[in-house]
């Protein structure tokens, strides 16, 4: 079974949700390793902060033009 902590802040994302057993659970349904899991999340956790970001920044520059 799988636990995900909700929060309310995009930013406020910890190390716990997505845990260790949530990682072993997804690389034996992907037949990978926990390491790949561990490392693609980063991967597009890392992707999805930047894009949001560069909308934040796009949203900000139309509001103050």
């Amino acid at each position: 079974s799988s636990r995900r902590r909700h929060t309310r802040y995009w930013r406020d994302w910890s190390s716990d949700v997505c845990s260790s057993d949530l990682h072993k659970e997804i690389a034996e349904l992907l037949s990978i390793s926990e390491g790949t899991s561990k490392s693609q999340y980063a991967r597009a956790k890392a992707v999805l902060i930047k894009r949001i970001e560069q909308k934040t920044i796009t949203t900000e520059t139309s509001v103050n033009e």
